[in-house]
């Protein structure tokens, strides 16, 4: 995976959606299997 954004970066719709609070990577692969990547 790519590196972790920096807080001070915001979030862009395109980013993975384990960047977003409270998500995570394992999470994130979880969603990833019903096709949810990114945030849009």
């Amino acid at each position: 995976m790519g590196a972790q954004p920096t807080s001070s970066k915001k979030l862009s719709l395109d980013d993975p959606l384990q960047f977003i609070k409270g998500v995570g990577p394992k999470r994130a692969d979880l969603l990833k299997k019903i096709n949810l990547e990114t945030v849009s």
